[in-house]
């Protein structure tokens, strides 16, 4: 195991506290650390720290620093969701010819809830953090939305001279994933996080189907 090789090579324990008290209470995160204003936004671009990897799936778990006892690996709603993250960033990958490697990361918290960021200066390699609690309460259509996202902003940062914008990421995960669950993962995302959200306008652009169901109307 990983674990224990880095263990006792620097003797640094990285542990996971109370994780199945927090699956049993639906995982509840206290929300009101986080800025009021933000909506869903791409963390800082600074190159992340080397992840340590524990999963037989070589998936990456970025652990919090708490004097408990180890992530158990066999936590099945840890595995299971971040292999089906894991799958779901392949596929989209593809689908939007990224050739970057794009890695997901369960943690306990992040500030910005799901978040993307190179690990390397070259930015040949990302990490995409997802935030336990969050995460649990997505649908397939909304991971997979929340994973588009996340992908566009990996499309921006290897695409020079594009700017980081949230709308930007929208639209280019919106290559591969229906705007209705764009809206449902907002929607889902602002009630988490106990605020009001933004017009979605902002965040995804006109709704040109709405328009042009509204003209088709009988009259």
């Amino acid at each position: 195991m990983i674990w224990n090789d880095l263990s006792r090579r620097t003797g640094i324990k990285w542990i996971v506290q109370g994780l199945e008290e927090m699956t049993a209470k639906s995982l509840n995160v206290n929300n009101a650390r986080r800025h009021p204003s933000r909506t869903w936004r791409l963390a800082p671009s600074s190159i992340a720290s080397p992840p340590v990897l524990v999963s037989h799936a070589a998936l990456i778990l970025a652990f919090v620093l708490f004097p408990v006892s180890p992530l158990d690996e066999s936590s099945p709603i840890v595995t299971l969701r971040a292999q089906r993250a894991q799958q779901i960033v392949e596929d989209l990958r593809a689908k939007l010819s990224i050739a970057e490697n794009v890695q997901i990361g369960i943690v306990i918290t992040d500030p910005f809830v799901f978040s993307v960021k190179p690990t390397d200066t070259q930015k040949d390699n990302f990490l995409l953090s997802m935030e336990l609690g969050f995460l649990v309460k997505l649908n397939e259509d909304e991971m997979r939305a929340a994973v588009a996202h996340e992908l566009g902003h990996v499309w921006i940062f290897t695409h020079f001279p594009f700017l980081q914008t949230e709308r930007l990421a929208n639209d280019i995960g919106g290559r591969v994933v229906y705007r209705g669950s764009f809206e449902d993962l907002y929607s889902k995302l602002w009630k988490y996080e106990g605020k009001p959200g933004v017009p979605l306008e902002e965040l995804l652009g006109p709704d040109t189907n709405a328009k042009s169901n509204a003209t088709s109307r009988p009259e």
